[in-house]
C-alpha cells in the first residue's frame, strides 16, 4: 500500500506592525496594507481588492475570461496553506502591455515601481484582516 502525504509548505510572514490580510480560513498572511492598490472593484463572488504583490499564493493556469472591463488573460490563485481559491490574478502579455499602457496608467492609484503582469485581485469574502 502506498502512502501519500502532503509536503510540508513553508510560509512567509509579514510584518505583525502593519495591517495585514490573510486567508479566512487558515488565516496564513496574504498582503500588507501598504501593497493595496484600490478595494473599488467588484468581482463576480462579491468585493475584489486590487494589489501590487502577494505571498502564500500558487497561481493556476492562464486561461482568456471575459470580465466586465473586456477580455483579459488571468489566472486563478489559491492559498499556498489550504488551496482554497482566492481570486485571480492578470497575466500580461509584453505586446499587450506596449500596445495598451495608456490604459494601465488610468487604473486608481498605479504604481510604476512594479510590472502590471503582478497585479492581484483578491476576492473579499476569502480575506481576514488583521
Amino acid at each position: 500500500m502506498v502512502r501519500m502525504t502532503r509536503s510540508k509548505t513553508f510560509q512567509a510572514y509579514l510584518p505583525s506592525c502593519h495591517r495585514t490580510y490573510s486567508c479566512i480560513h487558515c488565516r496564513a498572511h496574504l498582503a500588507n496594507h501598504d501593497e493595496l492598490i484600490s478595494k473599488s472593484f467588484q468581482g463576480s463572488q462579491g468585493r475584489a481588492y486590487l494589489f501590487n504583490s502577494v505571498v502564500n499564493v500558487g497561481c493556476g493556469p492562464a486561461e482568456e475570461r471575459v470580465l466586465l472591463t473586456g477580455l483579459h488573460a488571468v489566472a486563478d490563485i489559491y492559498c499556498e496553506n489550504c488551496k482554497t481559491t482566492l481570486g485571480w490574478k492578470y497575466c500580461i502579455s509584453s505586446s499587450w502591455i506596449a500596445s495598451d499602457l495608456p490604459v494601465l496608467a488610468d487604473l486608481p492609484h498605479s504604481s510604476t515601481k512594479a510590472p502590471a503582469c503582478s497585479w492581484t485581485f483578491l476576492v473579499g469574502n476569502g480575506l481576514y484582516t488583521v
